[in-house]
């Protein structure tokens, strides 16, 4: 189950979604993301998290944690 709900389905205002998408990241976090999100966008969220010091790793990993 997700932890995070980026809204990418409820708006398309990407400073939204980014703010939605990074404000109560923490270690462990899901973040649902749609098909419909942009590249760009996408590439922001993730420099985002891996300057907080995060890794990002497939779900089928994290389930085997």
């Amino acid at each position: 189950m997700w932890s995070i709900d980026s809204h990418d389905w409820n708006s398309k205002n990407s400073d939204f979604i980014f703010k939605k998408s990074t404000q109560n990241l923490k270690k462990g976090s899901i973040i649902l993301f749609h098909d419909s999100l942009k590249l760009e966008l996408l590439k922001k969220i993730v420099n985002e998290i891996y300057s907080r010091g995060y890794e990002i790793i497939s779900l089928k990993d994290a389930l085997k944690t």
